[in-house]
């Protein structure tokens, strides 16, 4: 698979030094990476992240898992799902089921298509 491109830092965006290249998408003249195997430089750690690019390859949008850094003694490890656009970081909740890799890039790619207007991502070999 491709190396990933250069990204641009945004501020609250995910900060990663290094990550494996799991799967590529199309949405329309966007494209995106699926990432897992995430070193994060910061306080926030990542299990999985869907990066979306525009046409001239600049980060436009972007889905987390972010690891949750406080769980409950006990309790199962669990995920933040969150979204980056423009300066914006989104919280959609928090969840056991963002550990997944298949529910969430499910989820991850809804918002996208939904964020794009796109009707659904196709997946690139």
């Amino acid at each position: 698979m491709d190396n990933k491109p250069v990204t641009q830092q945004k501020k609250h965006w995910p900060r990663i030094v290094f990550a494996r290249p799991l799967r590529r998408y199309q949405f329309g003249s966007h494209h995106a990476l699926l990432l897992d195997e995430i070193q994060a430089d910061g306080l926030v750690q990542y299990l999985y992240v869907l990066e979306v690019y525009d046409p001239t390859r600049r980060r436009c949008f972007a889905v987390a898992s972010e690891k949750n850094s406080f769980p409950k003694p006990g309790a199962p490890p669990s995920y933040f799902l969150g979204v980056f656009h423009g300066d914006v970081h989104e919280n959609l909740g928090l969840s056991e089921e963002w550990g997944d890799l298949e529910t969430f890039t499910e989820r991850a790619l809804k918002i996208v298509c939904e964020k794009l207007d796109v009707e659904k991502a196709v997946r690139l070999e």
